[in-house]
């Protein structure tokens, strides 16, 4: 028993020490990279808020009560490579390491899906996206194998596949004050709803970022009014009549995309992404 504790003392002290040198780290490279090239401040005003100055901001006690509850969502409308979108990241998932109801087994998987599914980016620039999924994958990596002792890649497989699927899915190109995509399209982000009977089911419902500036709405950011459902069947601007009364289906315009409606599923499956 002596042995066994004495062992799992030393794997705490290296987790702990792997912790302040990836920490270390990450404030260096993030200092280093406030400023890309001087045409994209000119161009874009592109300047990234340094490590230090994130932290204090999230320190205030009324972010750090909403940091503890995993549901609690965050939106960044300049993301940037995630500045903001990690340090959350990276504080959610210390909460739920720390909290002895989720520390183990598949239960504390799950909860780190949930804490990955409650934050949102929104960023101009393709390759800031780019860099800002591939920053939260790598948070999301290093927390498993902190915690686990264990690399994701070849233990949990589908673990990473539904969480790779959820940053795709909130983090995303656009103009936060166009609300569009560069190729003029709305901006579209997903809620993940968790079921109300069975708490490891999700479904995934997609809205548009525009629906949330709706005035005359007043509500839950992501209330059932704001969120982008295909027609029903009794109204349908898809389909037609013939002389006889018969339904005739008809396509909807190509350039205009069908709407997508996700299956609920368990939420380790997330990754496969199946319609209704």
């Amino acid at each position: 028993m002596e042995q066994a504790n004495t062992n799992e003392e030393k794997v705490n002290h290296v987790n702990s020490e792997l912790r302040l040198i990836a920490a270390s780290r990450e404030e260096m490279e993030a200092e280093a990279r406030l400023i890309k090239s001087r045409e994209r401040v000119q161009k874009h005003g592109e300047v990234f808020t340094p490590l230090w100055m994130v932290r204090l901001m999230l320190s205030n006690p009324p972010i750090q009560e909403k940091l503890r509850d995993v549901h609690t969502t965050f939106l960044e409308p300049a993301a940037g490579e995630g500045a903001f979108l990690t340090e959350i990241l990276r504080q959610k998932l210390e909460h739920i390491n720390a909290d002895t109801q989720h520390t183990r087994g598949a239960n504390w998987k799950y909860q780190t899906l949930w804490a990955l599914m409650s934050i949102y980016g929104i960023e101009l620039l393709e390759d800031n996206v780019v860099a800002a999924r591939r920053n939260m994958c790598d948070v999301f990596i290093r927390n498993y194998a902190q915690k686990t002792g264990r690399d994701i890649m070849e233990r949990d497989e589908e673990l990473l596949a539904s969480a790779r699927t959820v940053i795709r899915a909130n983090v995303v190109q656009g103009n936060t004050l166009t609300h569009t995509t560069s190729d003029g399209r709305p901006i579209e982000l997903s809620e993940w709803r968790q079921s109300a009977r069975r708490k490891r089911k999700v479904e995934r419902v997609v809205f548009r970022y525009e629906t949330l500036f709706d005035d005359e709405r007043e509500g839950n950011l992501f209330d059932e009014e704001y969120v982008v459902e295909p027609p029903s069947r009794e109204f349908n601007l898809f389909t037609d009549y013939d002389r006889n009364g018969e339904l005739i289906a008809k396509e909807p315009p190509a350039d205009r995309p069908r709407r997508r409606q996700y299956k609920e599923v368990d939420i380790m499956q997330v990754y496969r992404e199946e319609l209704c």
